[in-house]
């Protein structure tokens, strides 16, 4: 007998066919799973990729950007190409110049321009002669001027004091704005009784150009006359030609009482300082540079 093989028996043909019937019982309820795990992985897929869907890019096309242009000339170029000569009579005449072409606009609510001649403001002591050192004089609301200048800007020889940059003794330097108070003298001896205090804000304006070009508005904060303010000229004062005047020699000394005394923090002011102080700083937040 052949020992490498078992020997066969009838009923070993049975199994074979019960076991078929597990395996295919098996591979019918094995099917179901699968179908149902296919199934739910779609769903779960499906809800994945709504969830992950991106987000809309914003359109950015030239329509949605600001198309405002850059300055390209300096603020100097600005007055000399556009400060045109303005006849106002037979024989007088003034430079001027558009608001519209400076290189900064103003706030309406704040700022309301008082036109000279064909709706100009006025250029300063500009000429044709005389280039690259020029700048704007506004008239604006209520007896009220605004000064605008650069670093080459001149003004040419007058009484009181300069038109341009910040002046006297200061009571308030941040970082692009400076406020500062001085005597309202006139241009020669001034009765004590009349001298008041002016409060000047100067203020920073930063171009799209990189150029900086600047700004300042003064007015009367301490009328001449006020007690308070009485109290400290008289200290100082001396007669000429049968005038109470004050001493010319003290004034930066005056000045420096009068800032501890009535400015020492702005913040805290009395009236009718105070008022005037949030006014200028109001103004020159609404002079906003292109």
């Amino acid at each position: 007998m052949d020992q490498t093989s078992p020997p066969q028996t009838p009923h070993e043909t049975t199994p074979p066919v019960q076991n078929n019937k597990k395996k295919l019982m098996i591979i019918v309820i094995g099917g179901g799973v699968i179908s149902s795990v296919l199934i739910v992985l779609g769903l779960y897929l499906r809800q994945t990729n709504t969830e992950l869907k991106p987000t809309p890019t914003p359109d950015i096309s030239p329509t949605n950007v600001s198309s405002k242009p850059p300055i390209i000339n300096s603020f100097q170029e600005i007055l000399t190409k556009n400060c045109q000569k303005i006849a106002t009579g037979s024989d007088s005449y003034f430079y001027g110049i558009q608001p519209d072409l400076l290189p900064v606009s103003f706030d309406p609510t704040a700022i309301t321009i008082n036109p000279q001649e064909q709706g100009t403001i006025s250029c300063g002591f500009f000429t044709p002669e005389n280039p690259n050192k020029n700048f704007v004089s506004i008239e604006f609301n209520t007896d009220w001027n605004m000064n605008i200048y650069d670093k080459n800007s001149e003004e040419l020889g007058h009484g009181g004091p300069p038109f341009l940059g910040s002046f006297g003794q200061t009571i308030q330097d941040k970082k692009d704005t400076k406020l500062t108070i001085y005597l309202s003298l006139g241009e020669g001896p001034t009765e004590v009784k009349d001298i008041g205090v002016q409060v000047r804000g100067e203020r920073k304006l930063p171009l799209s150009n990189g150029e900086t070009i600047l700004m300042n508005v003064s007015d009367e904060a301490i009328p001449g006359g006020d007690p308070r303010l009485m109290a400290i000229l008289n200290k100082y004062q001396t007669t000429y030609e049968g005038y109470s005047v004050i001493d010319s020699s003290k004034i930066e000394q005056i000045q420096e009482e009068i800032v501890k005394t009535f400015f020492g923090d702005v913040n805290k002011l009395q009236s009718p300082e105070k008022e005037i102080v949030l006014e200028i700083q109001q103004i020159l937040k609404a002079v906003n540079p292109k």
